[in-house]
């Protein structure tokens, strides 16, 4: 058996990262080690919140539950990861927690991102399968149907096997990085190279797929409201087709597609900056590129408690607020999940 260990710059002397350039910003350690202890209660207890809640709404269609609940548990994990072994490890830019967990939390960290992608994009395929096919979407959206469809695309997630026969230590690929705080899989490694490259594109593709799909609907949402407005000028708002409660879903899930993208955008481009270039951004600023998806992991709860007023009912109650009166009337025909 193949004995693990780090690579010679696995924990660089404090203050320095891969490149071997200095911190230039005084006390950065201090400061990244708050954003991520906050981030990581953030992101904990809003995950938490949204895994109470969702079992609890009644006006939530069974496959969407399936892809919300699975898109928090992918977010809570990367929580509960960033604040055990990210806080101290950025705090003193060393990895004190051993080989092996290194590479399981750098292989988990390059994981659960692309586990939460999936889940964006089975949302938005659900959210168009609802609007073009409204009377067959009961039974084409189920939820056991949704549950193979995120087995199906966790089983042939390629990236965690690919790393185990790329250079011949295995997983040499995952190391620490001072500068971002976590251990990671070294995109920069000639062996991960080719890795690297899909899983951008992936990421580009994946939102130009969910861009495609809300733009598709936007056009068919429009012509439905033309053509009905022409024949029942006053019952358009009332379709069948295009009920309320529908829209208010697709608004709530474009908003959490537009979120994932804003969030994963600015890191995918400096990735692509980095390989094409073979520079390094400063510190400060590759750090600020790495925790904005992780900010993403509780945009979730914000963006579910703005746009649902019955999940918003069911967590101030969970978290023993008063409700006001307005909130306490009858949940609205329209959820903003479907």
């Amino acid at each position: 058996m193949t004995d693990l260990h780090f690579p010679p710059t696995i924990n660089s002397t404090p203050g320095e990262y891969e490149s071997g350039h200095k911190f230039d910003t005084p006390h950065f350690p201090q400061v990244r080690c708050v954003v991520i202890i906050t981030n990581s209660l953030m992101i904990i207890m809003g995950n938490i919140v949204t895994l109470t809640v969702l079992p609890k709404l009644k006006n939530v269609h069974e496959s969407t539950r399936v892809f919300l609940m699975a898109l928090a548990v992918s977010d809570l994990a990367t929580g509960l990861l960033t604040l055990t072994f990210g806080a101290p490890s950025s705090l003193f830019s060393e990895w004190y927690f051993g080989r092996v967990m290194c590479v399981i939390v750098g292989l988990l960290v390059t994981f659960l991102p692309g586990f939460s992608m999936v889940c964006v994009l089975l949302m938005s395929f659900d959210r168009y399968i609802s609007i073009t096919k409204p009377l067959r979407y009961p039974v084409l959206a189920t939820r056991n149907k949704a549950i193979l469809a995120i087995i199906a695309c966790v089983s042939t997630n390629p990236i965690s096997t690919y790393f185990l026969g790329t250079v011949d230590t295995p997983f040499d690929n995952v190391t620490f990085s001072p500068t971002r705080g976590q251990c990671l899989v070294d995109f920069g490694n000639p062996d991960a190279m080719i890795v690297s490259t899909c899983m951008l594109s992936i990421i580009i593709v994946s939102i130009l797929i969910v861009a495609v799909i809300y733009l598709r609907i936007l056009c068919i949402a429009w012509t439905a409201a033309r053509n009905l407005a022409m024949v029942h000028p006053d019952q358009g708002h009332q379709s069948r087709t295009f009920s309320r409660s529908e829209w208010k879903a697709t608004r709530t899930t474009l908003i959490v597609a537009g979120a994932f993208s804003i969030a994963w955008l600015p890191y995918t481009l400096s990735h692509i900056w980095e390989n094409t270039t073979g520079k390094r951004l400063a510190a400060p600023v590759e750090f600020a590129v790495f925790i904005l998806p992780a900010f993403n992991c509780w945009w979730n709860v914000v963006i579910y408690s703005l746009m649902n007023r019955q999940f918003r009912q069911k967590a101030k109650q969970m978290l023993g607020f008063h409700l006001d009166a307005m909130d306490i009337r009858s949940t609205e025909a329209g959820s903003g999940f479907g």
